[in-house]
């Protein structure tokens, strides 16, 4: 009788947890796929490259903890870039950024754009020590917009102002201190902080649930670039080794369409003999899908190539953890 409610009490605790997990699964779907896309350009948006960083990491930082919001990091967005360069595309623009969250499969984009709003220096004579003082500004606006993927519409636009401010000396005609570039960096993240709050604020009330997008093909040139599962498969996904598999994976289109685009990019690796950039490529794209069998598997071919034994044995056996009737890694984890 004893053990009977136990295991009637396992029962319990286990149905409370399958449906506390069931539930955080629900809520993730429901959350905003957010991709950060602030690409240097500096002719079209103001941006250079060091601004960029700031800017990204500021927003990547600030919005990561927003509990309906699922940021894209810049590594996976830059695949789908990267991917779309091969179709000809070599401008980086808003209109790039839409194809990539397209791409991609996210609800929505943020883009950046900034404009100077000048440079002030104040000089001032140093009658004692002969010398003089002088005090630089400089002043910017960082605006930020969030545009619809699917229409092309901007849903936020914020902007706000940063500036920051330099005093150095002049004696004898040297100067002890100049201000630089390092003044317009100060200037962008002190107009961060504030920015990426009303953001997050204006974030926080978005409910909209993750709409599901269909393949679509390249624009101007170039084949299909988009993968949707196959409903009647041609091939056994268990002997397998090639990027279709990720096909069969049960995941959201765009989940799919990044996975897929990040193994012809490690493959590419692969072949070109990079052996120890197409690892760690595969590497990550194992860890960005705990189902991704595929890449464990080419993780442990590539680490291989790079003469680690151990770390292809690991690789091999958690594809087959993964798959327990993964044929390529299993015979793969014979021949070690």
């Amino acid at each position: 009788m004893l053990n009977l409610w136990k295991a009637l009490l396992i029962a319990f605790i286990l149905t409370v947890f399958m449906g506390v997990c069931y539930g955080r699964a629900e809520a993730a779907d429901d959350r905003v796929r957010l991709g950060i896309t602030v690409y240097a350009n500096e002719r079209k948006n103001g941006i250079n490259e060091q601004d960029a960083q700031i800017i990204t990491n500021a927003l990547t930082d600030g919005l990561a903890g927003t509990r309906n919001v699922r940021i894209y990091e810049r590594r996976q967005i830059d695949a789908a870039l990267e991917e779309l360069h091969k179709g000809g595309t070599a401008i980086i623009d808003e209109s790039t950024a839409v194809e990539v969250g397209k791409m991609a499969g996210l609800q929505f984009i943020l883009t950046a754009s900034m404009t100077s709003l000048g440079r002030t220096e104040n000089t001032s004579s140093m009658i004692i020590i002969k010398g003089s003082q002088t005090t630089v500004e400089e002043s910017l606006e960082v605006n930020i917009r969030m545009i619809d993927v699917e229409t092309g519409e901007v849903k936020l636009s914020m902007s706000q102002e940063g500036s920051a401010k330099e005093t150095y000396t002049n004696i004898g005609g040297l100067s002890s201190s100049k201000a630089s570039g390092a003044l317009r960096t100060k200037a962008v993240r002190n107009a961060m902080p504030e920015l990426v709050r009303r953001i997050r604020n204006e974030l926080s009330s978005y409910t909209v649930q993750v709409p599901s997008y269909q393949p679509a093909s390249r624009p101007a040139t170039g084949g299909e670039i988009y993968y949707a599962p196959a409903e009647g498969l041609d091939f056994d996904p268990n002997e397998s080794d090639q990027a279709k598999v990720i096909e069969t994976y049960p995941i959201s289109p765009g989940e799919r369409n990044m996975l897929i685009i990040g193994h012809n990019n490690a493959y590419t690796k692969y072949k070109n003999r990079k052996y120890k950039e197409a690892y760690t490529a595969f590497m990550s794209l194992a860890d960005d899908y705990a189902g991704n069998y595929l890449a464990a598997y080419w993780a442990g071919q590539s680490a291989l190539m790079l003469k680690q034994k151990s770390y292809a044995r690991e690789y091999f056996e958690r594809a087959i953890k993964i798959n327990p009737g993964y044929v390529p890694a299993r015979r793969a984890l014979e021949k070690l």
